[in-house]
């Protein structure tokens, strides 16, 4: 296991050691979990200088995944990219930048894929969107609910938010 975001970048984030020691030698560098600047530093940075650092982000993480999936068997991979998330944060208004990282992290899933034994499941989630115009919405649990694959322990279904009137509407 390697953990992931939210983990300090230099906690310890693996067991056993040895699969981290493994990952740094074939990156020639420390894994990050994180390998983005701090938020309070983006501001600081030109357009250019924040493209660079989020490519590479994204270039390491996916070097690190290729590594986990060619070195080892494994029943189930989790990876997380966090790139569209940021680039998508800093760059909404520049689509160019934006256009350029969704190609490349396109091309990064697209060799990850292929290094996954034929008939695998893989799941493509994103823990939000970004958006401009429209109304649409996806909510994951409700629709869970709904098809019989999520059942809460509340008699009632009513969580802490819906009791202390903190609801989607």
């Amino acid at each position: 296991v390697i953990s992931g975001w939210p983990v300090p970048n230099r906690a310890t984030v693996a067991n056993p050691q040895s699969v981290l020691e493994g990952l740094e030698r074939e990156l020639g560098e420390p894994y990050q979990v994180n390998p983005f600047p701090l938020t309070v530093e983006f501001d600081q940075l030109s357009n250019d200088e924040l493209f660079r650092h989020i490519r590479d982000g994204l270039r390491h993480h996916g070097e690190a995944f290729e590594y986990l999936l060619d070195e080892y068997t494994l029943d189930v991979f989790f990876g997380v990219f966090m790139t569209v998330d940021i680039a998508s944060h800093n760059f909404a208004w520049d689509r160019e930048y934006l256009r350029q990282i969704y190609v490349e992290q396109d091309e990064i899933l697209s060799d990850l894929l292929d290094r996954f034994p034929k008939n695998t499941n893989v799941v493509l989630v994103s823990d939000h969107g970004h958006a401009t115009r429209g109304d649409k919405r996806f909510h994951v649990n409700e629709w869970l609910k709904e098809n019989g694959y999520l059942a809460t322990n509340s008699s009632n279904d009513v969580n802490l938010l819906q009791r202390a009137g903190l609801t989607q509407e």
